[in-house]
């Protein structure tokens, strides 16, 4: 795989981002008492727009766990469900 753990936490917040519903996000914020950002999409939209970004293999489970963390560490909380989903 050559794109390094940063460039694919950057793809899940470019492929997220588009999508972002800035009323549902208010909601989300507010039941989750505005302890993080959110980008107010629902769990089907957020997996359906990068399924294919996380369908890709690693070299080595440290690099997906990089990954993993480099997408954890995101502000969007859309960001940190999608590091799970893996």
């Amino acid at each position: 795989m050559s794109t390094t753990p940063q460039q694919f936490a950057d793809a899940i917040e470019a492929a997220l981002r588009p999508l972002a519903n800035p009323e549902q996000a208010a909601k989300m914020e507010r039941y989750m008492l505005n302890r993080y950002v959110f980008l107010g999409l629902p769990a089907p939209v957020r997996r359906d727009a990068v399924k294919a970004l996380i369908a890709q293999q690693w070299q080595s489970p440290h690099a997906l766990l990089d990954a993993t963390r480099q997408s954890w560490n995101k502000a969007e909380r859309e960001c940190c469900y999608t590091a799970i989903d893996r």
